[in-house]
């Protein structure tokens, strides 16, 4: 499966996550009700396992406690996917 979604600083916050109140939602029991959440800061994207109050159960594979900035071209694995960022100017 190969899905492209797009999204601008105005988005300011995306989640992924099985359930339906993530703005990217995955129909996987390798996910958990929110994987992990972007969200953008001014100095970047950053990521961080989780809503941001709870981590995820199944863990994001960057394995960090606190946000982590991304970069362009950076490999993702939540649960047994697997995402790649790219980061417009």
């Amino acid at each position: 499966m190969q899905t492209n979604s797009e999204f601008t600083k105005n988005d300011k916050e995306i989640t992924i996550g099985r359930t339906s109140d993530n703005t990217i939602r995955i129909k996987s029991q390798a996910l958990s009700r929110t994987q992990c959440k972007f969200e953008c800061t001014e100095n970047g994207w950053m990521i961080c396992d989780g809503n941001g109050i709870k981590k995820s159960t199944n863990g994001t594979w960057l394995y960090v406690d606190d946000p982590f900035e991304m970069y362009d071209s950076m490999l993702l694995k939540a649960g047994d996917l697997l995402f790649k960022v790219y980061l417009g100017n």
